[in-house]
């Protein structure tokens, strides 16, 4: 059976796509980068190189400091009638505690509807992941590295991508379409 691809806003997906994408899309979501740490060192990764290895937390381009400025994370989030939050990074288990108590803290401030989802390599601290779902996560992406890719299952990844789908969070793996690679048909 061929696959069916759909297209938006330039970005090309295999249905369904998820309630996130779809805020993102509605330019509904606010970006949390809550460290620009991360083990994995992927050589498409979008993050400028002044936030690349920088334990630094931003609420959109707000920068925050990681003791205060929550005021300013719920601001901008009411000023850009914000429905969700896409956490990411670097990589947002290097942080684990500051993650979760991120998505406490947002879940408490706008109700369980605010949709919350988190982007992540997996390299590290997974056991974290299970008290994200607990305190209000709602939708997780593996994002694998590249040497990943092929052998998906083999990898101590796929046991933790695995394990995250027995969890009451949706679960997503995310591959960038590169037209150069031929690794992705």
């Amino acid at each position: 059976m061929a696959k069916s691809y759909h297209w938006l806003h330039q970005s090309r997906y295999l249905p369904p796509l998820s309630d996130a994408c779809r805020m993102c899309a509605n330019g509904s979501k606010m970006v949390i980068l809550i460290t620009g740490l991360c083990p994995a060192q992927c050589y498409y990764c979008p993050l400028s190189k002044a936030k690349q290895n920088k334990d630094i937390i931003f609420a959109d381009e707000w920068q925050l400091s990681d003791e205060g400025d929550i005021d300013v994370l719920i601001t901008e989030a009411k000023l850009i009638n914000a429905t969700g939050a896409g956490i990411t990074g670097g990589d947002p288990l290097i942080v684990a505690q500051r993650t979760i108590a991120y998505i406490s803290l947002l879940k408490k401030s706008f109700g369980e509807d605010f949709h919350i989802h988190l982007y992540t390599a997996g390299l590290k601290n997974t056991d974290s992941i299970e008290d994200m779902v607990n305190v209000g996560l709602d939708e997780i992406r593996f994002h694998p590295e590249p040497k990943q890719w092929k052998n998906m299952n083999l990898s101590p990844l796929g046991s933790v991508i695995k394990n995250t789908t027995k969890l009451p969070v949706k679960t997503a793996i995310e591959i960038p379409f590169i037209p150069e690679n031929t690794m992705i048909s």
